[in-house]
């Protein structure tokens, strides 16, 4: 039985398709309604192809199924961008580079792989990195307010109305939990922070050479 060897592309949406997948042709077809966009994603998985149900692909089926199965353990992350890597092309793609040619590609999603082919990544990832700073300037002054400054406003009027703690204290845990959710958009927005970094850096390292060596 003839193995069929993989073949990658990455599409205009940054997608990464295997070119020898049965239903390539659809792929490339243009989506009319999201409807159809949502059933050609959930097509977009090498289960969909023949060559995975005939067992003849260059990953066995049952390679395929534990790549499937450790997507969801293992928490692949884009390496510009932090965000989880859903699509498991992505990462049979990584491996079959890796082991073939002694590639390490990074992985890398279609928000990142698009914005690379139209070659704004530098101007995306600015955009996100001062929408993240922005979040954690003001979340960071809501908590300090919630936690320090309206609770110290409530106890200095109540002092100056000589009105009994008791009297304000139940204002105070409502206070504390708008404070508390900002506490997790903070914390949310400082990890975006440090991989929005991380894959500038990354990319300023490798990409731009690869540019000027093109």
């Amino acid at each position: 039985m003839k193995t069929i060897e993989p073949s990658f592309e990455i599409d205009d949406k940054g997608r990464t398709i295997c070119v020898k997948h049965t239903k390539y042709k659809l792929f490339k077809e243009p989506t009319q309604s999201f409807t159809q966009e949502i059933q050609q994603e959930a097509l977009l998985t090498c289960k969909s192809c023949e060559h995975y149900m005939n067992d003849d692909c260059y990953f066995p089926r049952s390679q395929i199924d534990l790549i499937e199965k450790k997507k969801h353990q293992t928490r692949l992350k884009c390496h510009l961008c932090g965000e989880l890597i859903h699509r498991p092309l992505t990462i049979i793609q990584s491996l079959y580079y890796e082991k073939n040619y002694n590639i390490k590609l990074p992985l890398v999603c279609c928000a990142c792989n698009y914005n690379l082919r139209k070659d704004n990544f530098m101007r995306n990832m600015t955009i996100k990195l001062d929408e993240a700073l922005k979040k954690v300037m003001i979340s960071s002054f809501v908590i300090f307010m919630c936690f320090i400054g309206i609770p110290l406003t409530l106890v200095f009027f109540s002092l100056i109305a000589s009105m009994p703690i008791s009297a304000i204290s139940a204002l105070f845990l409502p206070i504390f939990a708008f404070g508390a959710i900002f506490s997790v958009v903070i914390v949310n927005n400082l990890k975006k922070l440090w991989y929005y970094m991380k894959g500038k850096k990354y990319y300023q390292k490798f990409f731009t050479q690869l540019k000027i060596a093109d």
